[in-house]
């Protein structure tokens, strides 16, 4: 696992699977724990109310620090995947395209 985890942020896992399956289905059910773990153990009942929207004012600055390290993470190692990837550029592109907003998404976790 930490081999995998290590290949990851170095981009030495393919695009599509790097975007895919890192990106979109690991970083979901991730969500779905921190959502779950707000609920459960810091008893945030607020949580589901924006559901399926994701408020991040109703959640904790724990969870957030923790959507701000997951967001890094999986940043670095998409682009960096995206870098070393050896196919039409077109793909590269619309992954820079598709990461570079996140950046701006997630500084809203801190401004209230």
């Amino acid at each position: 696992m930490e081999k995998l985890i290590s290949r990851f942020w170095k981009g030495e896992i393919g695009l599509a699977k790097s975007f895919w399956i890192f990106g979109e289905v690991i970083s979901g059910i991730f969500i779905l724990i921190l959502i779950y773990f707000e609920y459960k153990f810091l008893n945030n009942i607020d949580i589901f109310n924006s559901l399926p929207f994701i408020n991040y004012d109703n959640f904790s600055y724990f969870t957030r620090l923790v959507f701000i390290l997951r967001m890094i993470f999986l940043t670095v190692g998409v682009w960096r995947a995206a870098e070393n990837y050896k196919g039409h550029i077109a793909w590269v592109v619309l992954t820079f395209i598709y990461l570079s907003p996140r950046f701006y998404h997630y500084k809203l976790l801190f401004i209230s």
